[in-house]
């Protein structure tokens, strides 16, 4: 996923050439999984190589895509994280895994 936006990534061009073979069902699958820790993971690196906006739009594009879905595992953690991250995109030394950890700890405990 990071190499479909890192230009100086060395598999950039393999991944731009099978998301082309996927959009035009060229592969033996239509749809990709993958779990919203993985989109984190992705999202972290993409802002240390190529900054927050890039992240932030590959995050938007993703959302949109007819392709990709994600399985959200503890939805409400990372729709905090999201926000949280979203809101910092000025912030160059926050990463979304920095946001979810955060998101853990700020919840109320629960009663018994």
């Amino acid at each position: 996923m990071v190499a479909l936006e890192d230009s100086d990534d060395e598999n950039h061009k393999s991944a731009l050439e099978f998301r082309e073979r996927l959009r035009k069902s060229l592969t033996p699958f239509r749809t990709l999984y993958m779990s919203n820790y993985i989109i984190d993971e992705t999202l972290t690196l993409l802002k240390e190589r190529c900054g927050v906006s890039v992240a932030v739009s590959f995050r938007e594009d993703l959302e949109k895509s007819s392709v990709v879905r994600v399985l959200w595992l503890e939805p409400q953690v990372d729709l905090h994280s999201w926000t949280s991250t979203r809101s910092r995109t000025r912030s160059p030394t926050t990463d979304t895994s920095d946001s979810t950890a955060s998101s853990c700890t700020r919840e109320e405990p629960r009663s018994s």
